[in-house]
């Protein structure tokens, strides 16, 4: 923590001066004026200011809770699912009476041990064969896109009842996976594992305040996804106002510690699609001159008139401008631009490049 002195402003000078005044004075003095500004600064009325030392008091209090939360989690095996129980039972009963802040850095610490454990045990189950070929058994069967568990038992179906009947180990363990708060997704046809929504907004209910709503947020955009196997899962309309709302939300919470470390890269990831498309869903189509895909031209078009405040808005509608001027085909203005944001793509910059040798530009 910097604590401010009122009477030297410029902090970053203070020692460099403090030492050319030391050098101006006789020794038997120096340490006598080394003394004095010293007692200034213990002086200085920060310490008395109302809340200081209760300031104080709450930072070693957050720092010792959670560092004791951190020091259990570490007994924890992060390579057994079960162990998320574990830490999740241990966040309630540690943090349910605890002030905001010191909860949500507990919490921050439980996030960051239940995602090392997803990541562990998904490491191990894709060798994990024959619950790989049961899920692809009960997507089959239930048409699920998500997790097939729920739907299998909801299932009243003959075949439901003879997968139940068949496999009833597989179905036990990966029903340990569900129960530990943990999710399966299907892609590239293998199964893989994630964090699971519903769990996490059953802990968000402890939480409050500006984290809260980060975590709430974060949640229901999860339910969403974006792109699965190189392409492109919603529109390009829904891409762009994805886009809009992630950066209303760091914007109006500024001070959110994940609004710069989370979302902003996010952000950025999600902006490169936006621009440039993605391998099985590219954003021009080289075979056709080089044009934008016109649902994406469209959406440009709704996303600089209804966010004039992006900080993107400048980029977008720079390259919405010079698409119109050229037919909605890619020219080197519009290379320019991407270029000089940060988002280049070499392959459209190939495909770009040979399209620019046999047409003038």
């Amino acid at each position: 923590m910097t604590f401010s002195m009122s009477w030297l402003d410029d902090r970053a000078i203070a020692p460099k001066l403090l030492q050319d005044r030391l050098q101006e004075v006789p020794p038997e003095r120096s340490i006598l004026l080394f003394l004095f500004v010293l007692w200034l600064g213990l002086a200085s009325p920060v310490w008395f200011q109302p809340g200081f030392a209760a300031q104080i008091a709450g930072d070693a209090q957050t720092d010792s809770a959670v560092r004791e939360f951190e020091n259990y989690l570490g007994t924890l095996d992060p390579a057994q699912k079960r162990s998320i129980l574990a830490a999740r039972q241990e966040f309630l009963n540690k943090f349910s009476a605890s002030q905001p802040k010191v909860r949500a850095d507990g919490f921050r610490s439980f996030l960051a041990f239940y995602g090392n454990v997803v990541q562990r045990c998904d490491a191990d189950f894709l060798r994990k064969k024959d619950l790989q070929r049961v899920l692809h058994l009960l997507a089959d069967e239930t048409g699920s896109k998500g997790n097939p568990l729920s739907a299998l038992a909801k299932s009243r179906t003959p075949v439901a009842s003879e997968l139940k009947a068949k496999y009833q180990r597989e179905l036990a363990e990966l029903q340990e996976y569900t129960e530990s708060g943990i999710d399966f997704k299907s892609s590239e046809g293998d199964w893989y594992l994630q964090e699971d929504a519903c769990f996490l907004l059953e802990l968000t209910t402890s939480l409050s305040g500006e984290y809260h709503d980060y975590m709430r947020f974060r949640i229901q955009e999860s339910q969403q996804r974006v792109v699965e196997d190189a392409a492109l899962q919603v529109s390009w309309d829904d891409l762009g106002r994805k886009i809009a709302r992630w950066e209303r939300f760091a914007a109006e919470h500024p001070s959110l510690p994940e609004a710069k470390t989370t979302m902003e890269p996010q952000i950025e990831r999600m902006m490169s699609w936006y621009l440039v498309g993605v391998d099985n869903t590219p954003a021009y189509d080289f075979s056709k001159g080089g044009t934008i895909d016109p649902r994406l031209f469209q959406s440009y078009g709704k996303f600089v008139r209804q966010n004039s405040r992006s900080r993107h808005f400048v980029l977008i509608s720079g390259i919405y401008e010079s698409l119109k001027k050229s037919q909605c085909r890619i020219n080197k203005q519009v290379l320019d631009l991407l270029k000089s944001a940060g988002y280049q793509n070499q392959r459209l910059e190939r495909n770009a490049a040979r399209l620019f040798a046999t047409v003038p530009q």
